[in-house]
């Protein structure tokens, strides 16, 4: 079933490949982009959350917004 499956992925991809022949470069290339954006926003979501949760942070000095004077740089 899982190898019928696959057939079946493969025959849609080659058939948008075919159907785009002039574009197949550039659509897996939009594909790859999209992939690599989207890993980059859940990232960016996970470092949010864990800066979040994280105790006392406003004490961290890369947070301009914050008071940042109790910070010792020794």
């Amino acid at each position: 079933m899982v190898q019928k499956n696959i057939y079946i992925l493969h025959i849609y991809i080659y058939i948008f490949d075919s159907c785009m022949f002039c574009f197949s470069r550039y659509s897996r290339l939009l594909v790859v982009m999209i992939d690599f954006f989207f890993s980059i926003q859940l990232f960016e979501l996970l470092f949010s959350f864990i800066l979040a949760n994280l105790p006392h942070y406003h004490h961290f000095p890369f947070f301009p917004h914050t008071n940042t004077t109790s910070v010792s740089y020794i």
